[in-house]
């Protein structure tokens, strides 16, 4: 029965870790950025959870539920900023042409 619990016990938290790992490494790929705050998002929500059901004594389901429609709120809230997208100029390009860079000057 111990052994059983310890090997839970371990695939439970190196699946943590792979999700992590996939994160950080997406988050790399798509903005050439290292971002590793991602344990810090979600030790925001353990510990909201933790709140809710240790101090409040609300069920896990409940807390669990709680904590994700929060996140969804603040989400949805979060807008990008208007303008060009990410990687784009607005004041070096002429109008109309953001987005189609290449390697030689075009006419006009």
């Amino acid at each position: 029965m111990k052994f059983g619990n310890l090997v839970l016990a371990g695939l439970v938290t190196g699946s943590i870790y792979a999700v992590f790992a996939v994160c950080v490494s997406v988050w790399y790929r798509v903005c050439n950025i290292l971002n590793l705050a991602v344990g810090d998002f979600a030790m925001v929500g353990a510990l909201g959870v933790d709140n809710l059901v240790r101090v409040r004594n609300w069920p896990l389901p409940a807390a669990i539920a709680t904590t994700l429609a929060v996140v969804a709120v603040f989400t949805a809230g979060a807008r990008p900023p208007a303008g060009p997208g990410p990687g784009r100029c607005a004041r070096t390009c002429p109008r109309g042409s953001a987005g189609r860079w290449t390697s030689r000057p075009t006419a006009s």
